[in-house]
């Protein structure tokens, strides 16, 4: 006959474990040990993890890092993952580069000039494509790029000078052809007719070739023109 006083066995805790990342699946049963890490161990070959299991979680999602914060048939969730570092824990490591030393300053490129486009374009490039001979389209050819170039860079041309007196003979020239060719002269009066504003818009087209040389040398000319009859 037993002994009231004998002491009886002391139960273990159950609990139900889980994968963290599959909450949802059927839960193992394993009894609860005394340590931490020995529920690790458990729990790695319980739910055949491929790898060693790192922390322990409640249905919230909080970690659980005391073995005796846990109720029986509770509900855990196991993870693979290491814990993340505590930032206050980390050592402190001190720098061991020399003070007063400067860092070197990151050298930016400088940016090439963007050069902006030229009004009188489009005439520069129809006057090179002309069916002309091979001088004149050599000559026509070097006024175009030198009237498409910034007043730095034309500065810095060897032949700088040679060029701006050709390009104002070639502008004077394709100047005086257009007036004979279309049969107009100087005049004091011009007609307010449609032949008229006729002429003196064609007049103006050709002009635009002038305008920058005329307005470097600071020359401004009032120009009246007729057709002759």
């Amino acid at each position: 006959m037993k002994n009231g006083n004998d002491a009886q066995p002391k139960q273990k805790k159950i609990v139900y474990i889980n994968k963290f990342d599959f909450p949802e699946d059927p839960s193992k049963k394993i009894f609860l040990p005394k340590k931490q890490s020995q529920l690790l161990s458990l729990a790695t070959d319980a739910l055949d993890l491929p790898r060693d299991a790192q922390q322990v979680f409640d249905t919230d999602g909080n970690v659980i890092t005391n073995i005796d914060d846990i109720q029986p048939k509770q509900k855990l969730l196991i993870s693979c993952t290491k814990p993340l570092p505590d930032p206050e824990l980390e050592p402190k490591y001190k720098s061991r580069q020399p003070t007063g030393r400067s860092i070197r300053p990151v050298i930016i490129p400088k940016q090439p000039d963007v050069i902006p486009p030229r009004d009188d374009a489009e005439i520069q490039q129809s006057l090179a494509f002309r069916n002309i001979s091979v001088k004149e389209g050599i000559r026509n050819s070097l006024v175009s790029l030198y009237n498409n170039l910034s007043p730095q860079h034309k500065a810095q041309l060897e032949s700088s000078e040679a060029l701006k007196q050709l390009n104002e003979q070639n502008a004077k020239y394709l100047f005086d052809t257009y007036l004979s060719k279309h049969f107009i002269c100087p005049t004091l009066q011009l007609d307010d007719n449609d032949i008229g504003k006729m002429t003196w818009n064609r007049v103006l087209l050709i002009l635009q070739l002038l305008t920058h040389t005329r307005r470097s040398h600071g020359h401004h000319h009032h120009l009246q023109v007729r057709k002759i009859r």
